[in-house]
């Protein structure tokens, strides 16, 4: 599932992470907030150059990887070598904004929920 890289970086619904923690409710904030997936479906299509490139320079240098057996992308050892202190403040917030996102999605279990949620048909 490629579908943070489009929500983090898009600055129009960066107010939905503020004062966001990890142990909040994915479809609780949604239904608060539905505005986040207003133009979903376009800003996923608009970030799939830049998502394949990120993918792309992760595999190349070694931050993630593809487990066959789960069909997931996961952080290599390297990856969890960086830390957030060499980064600038706006890659923090990237970073904020994926972990919140990844542990949320995490918690579902269920891409086809996740999707379903998000108003994403496949």
């Amino acid at each position: 599932m490629i579908i943070p890289i489009p929500l983090v970086l898009s600055g129009e619904i960066d107010r939905f992470f503020n004062n966001k923690q990890l142990r909040s409710d994915l479809f609780l904030l949604l239904s608060q907030d539905p505005a986040v997936l207003f133009s979903l479906s376009n800003r996923i299509r608009d970030s799939l150059q830049i998502t394949q490139n990120a993918l792309a320079f992760s595999f190349q240098n070694r931050v993630l990887a593809f487990n066959t057996e789960t069909k997931k992308f996961l952080p290599t050892e390297r990856a969890k070598q960086l830390t957030n202190n060499k980064f600038n403040s706006t890659i923090r917030n990237y970073l904020k904004k994926s972990t919140l996102l990844g542990t949320w999605f995490g918690r579902i279990n269920s891409e086809s929920t996740i999707y379903s949620h998000l108003g994403i048909s496949l």
